[in-house]
């Protein structure tokens, strides 16, 4: 009888659905973008599931007024990748996550699938994947620990420092006003001596 009552207890909770997507990475690596204006950070999402169904996601923030994220929401067929665009000019807090929503889809819930038609499908069978959000400086991977004692210590003036080298000709053709006033004084004196010079020549012409 208590076994019974058990496995009654025991059908009657819900069972919470696993991930139907792999993230890579698992968080969010924030890192300054080319136009150095605020951070960004990529996830990639692959559905590799074996049940080989259309998985939609949707994601979601607890700061929704800081970040930008494309794309948010969108369906993913077998085998199919997409990267995902988190985007912030606010500084990184502590306590930013995201959260993935995923679901299995039928193929009339697959077509057209947007925010409006998101919120019709069923809760109970959606999937949820919490994302910290943390600055590329914590990142586990990716630099040694030479490489990052060095970035750290110089920073980035090492990509943004000008070579020495690039303009050399701007000490070589620099002329100073005493410069001008040296060689308007030779000119000058060559040519007083220069008359002087060839009349010496022609007296020598004709002693001989």
């Amino acid at each position: 009888m208590s076994t019974t009552r058990t496995s009654t207890v025991t059908a009657m909770e819900p069972v919470s659905p696993k991930a139907h997507l792999s993230l890579s990475p698992s968080d969010l690596y924030f890192t300054p973008t080319r136009s150095h204006v605020g951070v960004i950070a990529r996830i990639s999402l692959q559905n590799n599931h074996p049940s080989k169904r259309p998985v939609g996601y949707k994601l979601k923030t607890n700061a929704p007024a800081r970040y930008s994220v494309k794309p948010v929401l969108g369906v993913l067929v077998a085998g199919a990748t997409v990267d995902v665009l988190v985007r912030t000019e606010s500084a990184i807090h502590p306590d930013d996550r995201f959260l993935l929503q995923t679901i299995f889809l039928t193929d009339e819930e697959s077509v057209g699938l947007d925010a409006a038609k998101w919120r019709t499908l069923d809760r109970r069978r959606m999937a949820d994947t919490f994302i910290d959000c943390k600055p590329a400086t914590s990142r586990p991977r990716g630099l040694s620990a030479a490489s990052t004692s060095s970035s750290s210590s110089t920073g980035t003036s090492t990509t943004l420092r000008p070579s020495p080298t690039k303009n050399p000709v701007d000490v070589s053709v620099r002329v100073t006003p005493l410069d001008v006033v040296v060689f308007s004084c030779l000119c000058l004196v060559l040519g007083i001596l220069m008359p002087y010079r060839s009349l010496a020549h022609l007296v020598d012409l004709t002693l001989v």
